[in-house]
């Protein structure tokens, strides 16, 4: 089989894990991103929606391992490093967090939810002034935004 044919089967084995993960069959999903991977290895979307899920069923370290082959397939796929980062986050690694935070920003993705995701990491690590600095910068695209006003307000007492 050439590769592209492999690389499309691949990827309507992708989309069919994609369906099954909207319905929340997890394990269902899992299935089908195993299969798109067993056709083709370097499919860099497969890992990456196989570690959502892991995510959702709390497996961090099969996320964390997926999101990293994503990347390695595709040092370019700034989607991969935000979610993983969040991963991070939530395992407590907070400077591996802060990395891929950083890398996402790096690759053009100004989201505001990153920079509002640094700032929590950051404010975790207290490192109060670099989070204010992050909510500020939301805010100033957003200036509207009332619960990054909150976060803001609330860093700000922790810094005196």
């Amino acid at each position: 089989m050439a590769e592209d044919e492999k690389l499309t089967d691949s990827e309507e084995y992708v989309n069919r894990g994609c369906g099954f993960l909207e319905k929340r069959d997890y394990d269902q999903a899992i299935a089908e991103f195993n299969h798109a991977i067993s056709i083709a290895p370097d499919n860099a979307s497969a890992y990456f929606f196989r570690a959502g899920v892991y995510s959702k069923k709390d497996n961090f370290d099969l996320s964390i391992a997926d999101f990293g082959q994503a990347i390695k397939l595709n040092s370019n796929f700034s989607f991969a490093y935000y979610p993983r980062g969040v991963t991070y986050a939530i395992k407590g690694d907070y400077d591996k967090a802060i990395e891929d935070f950083n890398e996402t920003i790096r690759l053009g993705n100004n989201d505001s939810m990153v920079y509002i995701s640094r700032a929590q990491v950051y404010a975790a690590k207290g490192d109060i002034d670099l989070a204010i600095k992050d909510y500020e910068a939301v805010l100033s695209v957003e200036p509207k935004n009332e619960e990054v006003k909150r976060m803001l307000e609330e860093a700000k007492r922790k810094q005196k």
